[in-house]
């Protein structure tokens, strides 16, 4: 069963959901957090210490200006095994997938 939370940081509310899977697994989804990923039951006290951290730092991230666009053409089939190496990885972003791979951190 999924339920819904919300969580207000800096006077604005933020949802979030938790989800119980089996064998000892939780799946936490906070879009304005950047994060949609399993966690162990064990960690949610501690995951919901630092949401807000997570949601401040990752709303900065967001406002971060990008100036210019990059473009290239790949085939259908190309396209598909990039998203599907980003889900895998957990990006649900391709553009920060793709930055990430290619520039150093």
């Amino acid at each position: 069963m999924k339920t819904v939370y919300s969580i207000t940081v800096k006077n604005k509310r933020h949802q979030y959901s938790i989800k119980d899977l089996k064998n000892g697994l939780i799946y936490v989804d906070c879009p304005d957090a950047g994060i949609s990923q399993r966690f162990a039951k064990e960690d949610l006290a501690e995951l919901l210490i630092d949401l807000p951290t997570w949601i401040l730092d990752y709303q900065a991230h967001l406002s971060t200006k990008k100036e210019t666009v990059v473009r290239f053409r790949l085939k259908v089939e190309e396209k598909v095994l990039l998203e599907k190496k980003a889900h895998k990885e957990g990006y649900s972003n391709l553009s920060k997938f793709i930055r990430d791979q290619i520039l150093p951190a």
